[in-house]
């Protein structure tokens, strides 16, 4: 018999195993998806996934970033990334990765610089990060007339936060990019019983292969163990966030009480301001002026 209460929602990509199933593997929509996400014309047959000397497929509070490291039949090498969640030094962070991997392909001696792999940082941002115009962007080095400097490192951006497509809007689907960021972010609103409603796109080989995989109904039992393992980091991390962003707001309304106070102002006003009780501005004020 059917558990009424089992999810029959798809698994987002954009989380830890949906990520895993997609571009941490040799797959046909890996392969297609890194295709389309770089805009080459020539098909990838094969993806070796490489040691990754950055972080492991994860959620941290350091980073919020999930990354794979692969390369072609064509020695072109990609570093695939998740921004879950906005940070700091988001761009740093992106040359980083990608001038450590440039450098370690550098060989001694006087033809270490030769021949080196083309490099491409390819990153998909669940909201927005940049100013740049559009949901997909291409970066590349070029001097101010707008002369390609090299080709050797190449950033594709994603933002799906800027796409101007509607959930219940597939019908305006064009082409490829637009499939794959229509996937990433709309797949998990998607209950797997209700066939008519998905996107005809999604019986494409490559978006087929993908929707079958994060079918949370056809996981076999060790990939539902990862699954709920996953669900578990998921909800620890933005916990996490959450606890810390409720220590933040509670050390600025405590601030906001005693600057407040010392200016003054009365508590009737200091409670209209930081949403406290009385009581809880006595208290504040209490311990500010025994700590003085």
């Amino acid at each position: 018999m059917e558990n009424e209460n089992e999810s029959t929602h798809l698994i987002p990509l954009i989380s830890d195993y949906g990520f895993k199933v997609s571009f941490a593997t040799d797959g046909i929509f890996a392969r297609k998806a890194i295709q389309t996400l770089i805009e080459s014309k020539l098909p990838i047959e094969h993806l070796e996934m490489l040691r990754n000397e950055f972080e492991k497929i994860t959620v941290d509070s350091r980073s919020g970033l999930y990354d794979v490291v692969c390369k072609d039949e064509h020695s072109r090498v990609f570093i695939i990334e998740m921004q879950v969640d906005n940070y700091s030094h988001f761009i740093q962070r992106l040359l980083f990765y990608v001038f450590h991997m440039y450098r370690s392909h550098i060989q001694k001696g006087k033809t270490g610089f030769k021949n080196l792999p083309t490099l491409y940082c390819v990153c998909i941002i669940e909201s927005q990060i940049t100013d740049f115009e559009g949901c997909y962007n291409k970066v590349t080095f070029q001097n101010q007339s707008g002369a390609l400097f090299t080709d050797n490192i190449e950033f594709h951006l994603v933002e799906l936060g800027k796409f101007p497509i509607l959930r219940e809007e597939f019908d305006k689907i064009k082409t490829d990019m637009e499939k794959l960021a229509y996937t990433l972010k709309y797949a998990h609103q998607f209950d797997t019983k209700e066939e008519s409603s998905k996107p005809p796109f999604w019986k494409e080989e490559w978006l087929d292969d993908i929707i079958q995989k994060v079918d949370v109904t056809r996981l076999s039992p060790e990939q539902r163990v990862f699954f709920e393992m996953s669900k578990v980091k998921i909800d620890m991390y933005h916990e996490k966030l959450e606890e810390v962003a409720a220590n933040a707001t509670s050390k600025a309304k405590k601030e906001t009480v005693i600057l407040s106070h010392a200016k003054g102002l009365d508590n009737a006003f200091i409670s209209e301001i930081t949403k406290l009780s009385l009581e809880q501005i006595a208290e504040i004020i209490e311990e500010a002026e025994k700590n003085q």
